[in-house]
């Protein structure tokens, strides 16, 4: 069957017949020729006016013009046609409209971004033996806009018409016939059942037939099996939260529009090319005339589109409010989860559930029955989605939830459904509609008793993940834990609002570890400090010596800060018989020892750590023991000895299946070679401690691979190289705020400069090194010393570099490190013998 063109193909092809340019016809009109050209190319409809000159300019008889104008109404505004345009048909191809073949409605407004959902859904009405095709989705996802469009873009492809009913204002199911029967115009006589009656109007008819909103009438689904299968040539385009679980039904669901990511910058132009963001300009701009995308307000606009996860009516809602408030307070009252009382006001025309965003979630909530309505509400205390598993230990702990609740609420499309990996389903929702079932969650008298198991749930997670992630399970864990964070957040809130100390304590405890391997410090030292502060964080309990030596260990260049801390968490270990605790605030101190350059000390602890864990036979802990032993002996000198510890932890290392220990042990055995100048072997074994380190995304080891590969690379006297993987390590350890290693890294590029004979630039920036080591407190170990003593010794020796050296010791940070990275001499001058 030969499908009708688009308005503007049809337009072009009868223009072109015609031996007319765009500025000829748009003269006679009395437009500008722009708007004949976006009118063929698709990108806007005619006006009624415009299409009533274009009839009476192309020849349309008189009687005909009516429908002549509807056609170009409803056919105009289905998106752009790249296709050449289709030669006028024989049959004016309004003529169908003229008989009333169909009573779409007109869009009041384009639709924007649906390009490639208007073409899948179109192609699947299309197909041969489908006859039945849903739309589902979330509310506010614009089901009915693409329906609509989507069957006006058919109209060509059904000669018996494409028929919209609209269901939302009916509860009923008794009544969709009689619905069905008055948008057909079909008439009813004598008590002759009007099923009957639309069967025998459709029998023979190639009709398309769209049934709007069809959720709240889910039971008249037996209607729509019976006309599919007496009238075979019929089709149903549905719109339904839900399925309708008829044979042979397609589901098609509805996406929401793509977004920007907000933390990556883009220009304007690329910004605006997302849906999302057009939909939201558009919007804005019917509002407020002179609303466009800037410089200024594009970041603003980018959060907000992300903030609403691209549902086209909570955009629009949020669109309207730019008449009352510049984008960037709209996103700041986003951000501040202010979502549903902000957006209000949506067009009158719209039904009053669409008025507002609050307003369509509630209708889509009164759907539910008084099971699916406990656990949507319920499942509003998870952020960030959910697994299975989770949400029957949460939400079902009391057996109280009727069986198949949770698919009920995926099929009703307020819950997203997805396979996380490792076996796991994984359930979400939409933000907005998350926070309605929390506001709901709130009102009712489970709220603290719900928030408290959601709470014990995500602390044994994190307990099991800080084992998990000590052995070969460690990736899995990694990606569990990475998943569950805005749960994990939650659970901080939760507690620091309700008093719940220990358990917040336990919690940065345990999630200290995970920590550490993401290299998210400053996020470990915000949520310490703050647990740690808390009112009843003093009580000498296991949560608050775990929570001590994470302080500690995260402080652990910083002795005079680090030191206190774990001698404390150390002293509760002992007292409550934490033998764990024991063995990590044992090494931990071992480290401030050898970082402070005590070795006798740091031997004691060391030693009489790796003792507890032998005792223990817990093998990751003597894992751990051997390294900081050998760390010792490689500060002393002593290769052979740290040699044989470093291969001994390895080996324990490889039994237990700990990616991440293979990690480190490599790195130090790489020292041990450096330092004795076997520079090939050390680049090897910092190269694959840092591959590994790469593909487990561990970024809190990482940085000091980088800068020990830099080291080597300076030592072989590639210079470039070296320069490159200082800049590099340092951005790390600046992202991770580790002020010792940012120092680190800047005697590294100061050494560089000398080398390069860029005296007074290395002077300044070894100053500002000097000042950032001794303020942390941190003697320098001896792969640092073997790499910046000589050089640091001669430039401090040149009485005509005091005054430069002194200038870098005053220098901020951010000042030091922008001088260091932007004038360096070139790498490939000739290095100073």
């Amino acid at each position: 069957m030969t499908g009708w063109p688009p308005f503007g193909a049809w337009l072009k092809a009868s223009r072109k017949a015609l031996d007319l340019r765009q500025e000829d016809l748009a003269f006679r009109v009395g437009c500008s020729f722009k708007t004949i050209e976006k009118i063929e190319s698709g990108e806007r409809r005619p006006s009624r006016q415009v299409a009533e000159l274009l009839a009476a300019e192309l020849g349309v008889p008189a009687d005909e013009r009516e429908a002549f104008v509807r056609y170009a109404r409803l056919a105009g505004q289905y998106g752009r046609t790249t296709a050449e345009p289709a030669p006028p048909p024989d049959t004016s191809p309004w003529r169908a409209l003229l008989y009333g073949f169909t009573n779409l409605p007109a869009l009041p407004v384009a639709l924007i971004g649906r390009e490639k959902d208007l073409e899948a859904v179109c192609a699947l009405v299309r197909r041969e033996g489908v006859r039945l095709v849903t739309l589902v989705g979330a509310p506010g996802i614009g089901k009915t806009s693409l329906a609509v469009d989507a069957a006006g873009a058919l109209l060509g492809s059904f000669e018996d018409g494409v028929f919209f009913v609209g269901l939302a204002p009916i509860t009923d199911p008794g009544l969709v016939p009689g619905a069905v029967a008055a948008a057909l115009d079909v008439k009813q006589s004598g008590n002759r059942p009007v099923e009957d009656a639309l069967v025998d109007h459709l029998r023979e008819k190639r009709l398309l037939l769209v049934l709007d909103n069809f959720e709240q009438v889910a039971g008249a689904a037996p209607l729509v099996a019976d006309l599919l299968a007496g009238c075979r040539w019929l089709k149903v385009l549905a719109t339904s939260r839900q399925p309708l679980h008829l044979r042979g039904e397609r589901q098609y669901a509805v996406p929401p529009l793509d977004t920007p990511d907000p933390s990556v910058r883009q220009d304007v132009a690329a910004l605006a090319r997302f849906p999302a963001v057009a939909l939201f300009v558009e919007r804005a701009s019917a509002v407020r005339s002179d609303f466009t995308i800037t410089e200024e307000n594009a970041d603003a606009v980018a959060r907000i589109c992300a903030r609403l996860a691209g549902l086209p009516l909570a955009i629009e809602l949020a669109a309207a409010r730019v008449k009352l408030f510049s984008p960037r307070t709209i996103a700041s009252h986003l951000e501040s989860r202010l979502q549903l009382p902000l957006l209000v006001g949506g067009s009158r025309d719209l039904p009053a559930r669409q008025q507002t965003l609050r307003s369509a979630i509630e209708w889509s909530y009164d759907l539910l029955d008084r099971g699916e309505q406990t656990l949507f509400r319920r499942m509003g205390v998870f952020v960030g989605g959910c697994t299975a598993a989770a949400v029957e230990a949460v939400c079902n702990a009391a057996g109280d939830l009727p069986p198949g609740a949770i698919e009920s609420l995926v099929d009703k499309s307020l819950v997203e459904q997805e396979e996380a990996g490792l076996g796991e389903e994984r359930f979400s929702m939409l933000e907005m509609i998350r926070e309605y079932a929390a506001e709901r969650l709130e009102e009712s008298e489970e709220a603290g008793e719900i928030r408290r198991v959601h709470a014990g749930y995500y602390l044994a997670l994190a307990e099991a993940g800080d084992k998990g992630l000590r052995g070969p399970d460690q990736t899995a864990w990694l990606a569990r834990l990475d998943r569950e964070q805005d749960n994990m957040r939650a659970v901080f809130a939760w507690a620091e609002k309700n008093g719940e100390v220990d358990h917040g304590l336990r919690l940065v405890g345990a999630l200290a570890w995970y920590w550490e391997l993401r290299g998210y410090f400053s996020e470990a030292q915000e949520r310490i400090l703050s647990m740690l502060a808390q009112p009843g964080a003093e009580k000498r309990t296991q949560g608050r010596a775990r929570a001590l030596n994470a302080a500690g260990r995260l402080a652990q260049l910083e002795i005079g800060v680090a030191e206190p801390l774990l001698r404390e968490s150390l002293a509760i270990a002992r007292e409550v018989g934490d033998k764990w605790g024991m063995v990590s605030a044992l090494h931990n101190l071992g480290n401030v020892a050898t970082n402070g350059g005590d070795f006798a000390s740091a031997r004691r602890y060391h030693e009489e750590s790796l003792a507890i864990a032998r005792e223990m036979d817990h093998r990751w802990g003597i894992a751990w023991g051997l390294m900081g032993v050998g760390h010792v002996a490689l500060s002393e000198h002593n290769y052979a000895a740290a040699r044989s510890h470093f291969e001994e932890s390895l080996a324990a290392r490889k039994q237990i299946g700990d990616r991440w220990g293979i990690a480190r042990s490599l790195n130090e055995l790489g020292d041990v070679t450096y330092l004795q100048s076997d520079y090939a072997t050390a680049r090897a074994r910092y190269e694959e401690s840092l591959a590994i380190h790469r593909e487990l995304g561990h970024k809190g080891f990482m940085e000091v691979v980088l800068l020990n590969l830099a080291r080597v690379a300076h030592a072989e006297g590639d210079l470039q190289r070296a320069r490159r993987l200082y800049a590099e390590s340092l951005d790390l350890f600046r992202e991770q705020g580790k002020r010792v290693g940012i120092g680190l890294c800047l005697a590294g590029l100061a050494s560089s400069a000398y080398a390069q004979g860029d005296l007074e630039r290395a002077a300044r920036i070894f100053g500002a090194a000097e000042a950032l080591l001794e303020a942390a407190g941190y003697q320098m170990d001896p792969v640092d010393s073997a790499a910046f003593d000589r050089p640091m010794a001669e430039a401090r020796s040149r009485q005509d570099l005091a005054p430069l050296w002194a200038e870098g010791r005053a220098m901020s940070i951010e000042e030091v490190v922008r001088y260091a990275l932007e004038g360096a001499a070139d790498p490939q001058q000739t290095p100073r013998e």
